[in-house]
């Protein structure tokens, strides 16, 4: 089943910038394919199960480089009807209301 993911990663102890890794977990999502949207506060993405808890788990692993902490927030949409465009379908709907 497809599911659309909002997430939020970053590594525990750094500075104050995370600008390095989080482009870095950005770059994985991208070479992912998956149809996505990367906001301030975190990324939404939509796909397989499998495959956006994979590139959960990779961006896991490029943002922990050298064994640093890190911290994430994980809300997961899991119904039938995500089809491609809805990540944007779902933002046009509520506009289109305000």
């Amino acid at each position: 089943m497809r599911v659309m993911a909002f997430f939020s990663i970053h590594p525990v102890g750094e500075s104050e910038s995370l600008t390095e890794p989080v482009s870095n977990a950005v770059k994985v999502i991208k070479k992912s394919g998956l149809e996505h949207d990367v906001g301030a506060s975190g990324t939404t993405i939509l796909g397989e199960w499998e495959e956006v808890m994979d590139v959960i788990h990779r961006c896991h692993d490029v943002v922990s480089q050298d064994g640093k902490r890190v911290n994430s927030v994980i809300k997961i949409d899991w119904r039938p009807g995500l089809d491609e465009g809805a990540i944007e379908d779902k933002v046009e709907r509520v506009m289109e209301e305000t």
